[in-house]
């Protein structure tokens, strides 16, 4: 079988979607599939039979519906996977493979399509009407006081405004495919039906599971992230800070970049918080295998591959109950620790819990461990050639 991944921009250490194409690409090659990449821009991560489409853009032109039904006809491909099926443009350019009656188009939205929109006083509004083209709401966002009817409000102006959209992709595609169970009911809320053709499909870890000797483990804690106002960075250092002076033993490792690196550094020297060291972009697995604790504030997220990957490495999530999927991964109390979402004086009481009781933090980090298993690889790559072979 000849598979297609369809992406604007590919790096698996630039961006979750990236990590999992490449994560998935290697488990159909392992099943004796042939893989191929289509991409508008190279950002310099050398790929295997990668292709950069001429345009530099995946706009919909003439040359661009060209080069794509020619390429896919060249290399016999059966299956296109487009993971840009959240962009509107992108997506009318791939509709033409339809005209190839032996393929199948496969869309991916890699997001929760409500999400940003409900955690809103979280993500810090204006930054996130941007994201979804309603900029022009956002002088409203410190004059109006109840969130709950702006949400609505802001709820039904983007349901309205993508509804066409997300009914083409139902319609063109022979497979629409979420993150999670729990979040076909966006898709059905906004195109007001259940498609037949619409799954679920999880990501799958990128790791190994680590034999990991729990004795070795350090009085480390760990935030992985882009240092954006969705990621919340600014929150876990304002929850470390409640708590810091009661364990000095303790140190905290910051690893990624962004624009909310800098007013965290502010914050950490003007409140005296001892032992936060801000790393930079860094390849993370070997601070997880060191790290006793991983924690995640994020307020605007659709899967969380970074919780997986912690849990490989027996190092315990705890982490805000702010989004649908997050209850897939975390098994509260038993696998990592949900805290109620953006309580920061829970989130610390329940984090100085883990780190004073090592027997407790030790339970739940070899159920973290062993309970990743259900999204091995091998499992999730099984589930795609099912779907495969349905269709």
């Amino acid at each position: 079988m000849n598979i297609l991944f369809f992406k604007e921009v590919i790096h698996p250490e630039k961006g979750g979607i990236g990590k999992v194409t490449c994560s998935l690409a290697n488990g159909f090659r392992a099943k004796g599939h042939n893989v191929y990449f289509l991409i508008a821009r190279d950002l310099g991560y050398k790929l295997e039979n990668c292709t950069q489409i001429p345009s530099g853009n995946f706009s919909d032109t003439p040359a661009n519906k060209d080069f794509l039904l020619e390429f896919l006809r060249s290399k016999k491909i059966d299956i296109l996977i487009n993971q840009d099926a959240l962009y509107t443009e992108h997506s009318k350019l791939v509709f033409h493979a339809k005209s190839i009656e032996t393929l199948k188009l496969i869309s991916c939205l890699h997001m929760s399509l409500f999400g940003a929109i409900k955690n809103l006083r979280y993500t810090k509004g204006a930054s996130l009407l941007t994201r979804f083209k309603l900029s022009f709401f956002a002088p409203l966002i410190s004059s109006l006081f109840d969130f709950k009817l702006l949400k609505n409000f802001l709820l039904y102006i983007y349901k309205n405004k993508s509804k066409k959209h997300f009914t083409n992709l139902v319609k063109n595609s022979d497979a629409l495919i979420v993150l999670s169970e729990k979040l076909k009911y966006e898709i059905i809320d906004i195109v007001k039906m259940n498609p037949a053709n619409l799954f679920a499909i999880p990501n799958p870890i990128s790791f190994e599971v680590q034999n990991v000797d729990l004795n070795l483990k350090e009085k480390k804690l760990l935030w992985v992230g882009r240092a954006d106002s969705g990621k919340r960075l600014d929150l876990f250092i304002k929850i470390f800070g409640k708590i810091h002076q009661d364990f000095p033993d303790w140190t905290v490792d910051i690893l990624g970049d962004g624009s909310g690196i800098i007013p965290a550094k502010e914050y950490v020297k003007k409140h005296n918080i001892k032992n936060v060291f801000f790393r930079g972009y860094m390849e993370s697995s070997k601070f997880f295998e060191r790290a006793s604790i991983f924690c995640f504030t994020s307020a605007d997220e659709a899967f969380g591959m970074v919780l997986l990957e912690a849990s490989v490495f027996a190092c315990v999530p705890i982490a805000f109950d702010s989004y649908p999927v997050i209850t897939d991964i975390i098994d509260d109390k038993n696998n990592g620790i949900l805290v109620k979402a953006f309580d920061c004086n829970l989130y610390a009481k329940e984090l100085s819990h883990l780190m004073k009781d090592e027997n407790y933090r030790k339970n739940i980090a070899l159920n973290a461990r062993n309970s990743v298993s259900y999204f091995s690889l091998d499992n999730i790559t099984k589930r795609w050639l099912d779907l495969f072979e349905s269709l």
